[in-house]
């Protein structure tokens, strides 16, 4: 096996010389950022990066594949072995190539401006699906086509029709690209030690029969993978679950026959157990007029779903999910003809109770506590601006003014939440944090600013 590995360090040696001077003397021209601006993987500069590893990959297996040809399969060395010489040493380069391409644009491509919301580990993420994509899918194709065109038809496949295909639906909400990436990687992964370990000089059939199979068992693989890798991004199982609801209702409702339409990021509000998630859900009438097409508000609804499927609706027009209560009640913010929200109702799905708790003008944002007694709430103001913020006893039913006018918000913080009594919330840069109890006293400031780091 390690005059194998000599014998592959013999004749990829110039690949690898080419993919680490590559970005380098990329990284020398006045054009290039590597990948680091708003293109992202689409950038030319790492396009060119990626076809030296799908030339990479293209070029291991054609010559071994041929029949007549007396080469490393012939040899007497398990198939397996000879396999992971092949397909090893490229597969662990384009894991390690993202990275590299990322520590060579620190010193070449400089300053590295990110987009709001945007990191370097995600930059390099994208990278990594991709180039572990092309490359597994590259020499999977080898396995039966030259490689010229296992890499064309590899290179488009990976880096545009699959993805393009697959994300064009309204699924595209819940999934991100790289988790296409990493289900196509599995895919051809297993393709190719299959093939090449059971398929190799069999006739067409039995090498079709491989084929499929093997591919099934890729796409199982790169499932579990995803699994992982979200729980672990999600923080829980649980955080992952709900991210699953909600795919399954956005692949739902693509397919519905009953002229509503959910509305994607409209208060979609997972239970407390993430067994379930609330959200809006509108009916309209569509009337075409010509070239023009007229949809006009009917009635809406709030539902609940879980992954079989509705688990309750309230019929109730201009209204929207708030927040959820500790004992599974929802608490719902309704409105006018006008869907101004003004009041504020706590609904017991299992029941279909509605219980009308207060009035107050345009509900903005509502906190229960982790008891679910007491319920802070954000209104606009009678006079002048900012917010009130009110606190209302769930039992009792009566609301006190906590504080008017405040200026509020948690635009890249923490939102308002409960610490026992107390109520935490940022108000400006300025300002920081502040806390005050749930009868209205001890109004204070916690941490005088809240920077970044």
């Amino acid at each position: 096996m390690i005059r194998l590995l000599w014998k592959e360090w013999h004749e990829l040696k110039w690949y690898l010389i080419a993919l680490a001077l590559g970005p380098w003397l990329l990284g020398l021209l006045p054009s290039s950022k590597l990948g680091y601006d708003r293109s992202g993987i689409w950038s030319l500069d790492v396009l060119l990066l990626l076809l030296i590893l799908a030339f990479w990959a293209g070029t291991r297996m054609p010559g071994e594949m041929r029949a007549t040809r007396f080469g490393v399969g012939w040899l007497p060395i398990k198939r397996w072995k000879v396999w992971l010489v092949k397909f090893g040493p490229g597969f662990l380069v384009a894991a390690l190539f993202p990275l590299w391409i990322h520590l060579v644009a620190l010193y070449r491509v400089h300053p590295i401006r990110y987009g709001e919301n945007e990191t370097a580990l995600m930059h390099v993420a994208d990278n990594l699906a991709y180039a572990l994509s092309l490359y597994t899918c590259t020499f999977a194709v080898s396995m039966f086509a030259s490689s010229v065109v296992a890499i064309l038809c590899a290179y488009v496949a990976a880096i545009y029709v699959v993805p393009a295909i697959l994300l064009s639906g309204p699924i595209y909400a819940g999934v991100r690209e790289s988790a296409i990436q990493v289900l196509l990687s599995g895919v051809a992964l297993t393709v190719s030690f299959g093939v090449w370990t059971k398929g190799r000089s069999a006739g067409p059939v039995r090498k079709t029969g491989v084929t499929v199979v093997s591919a099934f068992s890729g796409l199982a693989l790169g499932v579990l993978v995803l699994a992982f890798v979200g729980i672990i991004s999600a923080g829980s199982f649980r955080a992952f679950r709900v991210e699953l609801y909600k795919v399954a209702e956005y692949w739902a409702m693509s397919h519905h026959r009953d002229g509503s339409y959910h509305v994607p990021g409209t208060r979609e509000l997972p239970s407390p157990d993430g067994r379930a998630f609330a959200y809006v859900c509108v009916f309209y009438d569509v009337e075409t007029r010509g070239s023009r097409t007229a949809y006009t508000y009917r009635t809406g609804e709030i539902r609940i779903r879980d992954f079989r499927g509705t688990v309750a609706v309230l019929k109730q027009a201009w209204a929207s999910p708030a927040a959820w209560l500790p004992d599974g009640s929802l608490l719902v913010v309704t409105g006018n003809k006008e869907g101004r929200p003004i009041a504020l109702s706590e609904w017991d799905p299992r029941t279909g109770r509605l219980v009308h708790l207060a009035r107050l003008p345009r509900i903005a944002f509502v906190i229960p506590d982790s008891t679910g007694d007491k319920i802070a709430v954000l209104a606009s103001p009678r006079r002048g601006g900012g917010d009130d913020l009110w606190v209302l006893d769930r039992q009792s039913r009566r609301t006190k003014l906590l504080r008017p006018g405040l200026n509020m918000t948690w635009s890249g913080q923490s939102p308002p939440r409960w610490n026992g009594d107390r109520l935490i919330f940022y108000r400006n840069f300025r300002s920081g944090y502040w806390s005050i109890r749930a009868d209205g006293a001890d109004f204070k400031r916690v941490f005088p600013e809240a920077r970044d780091g």
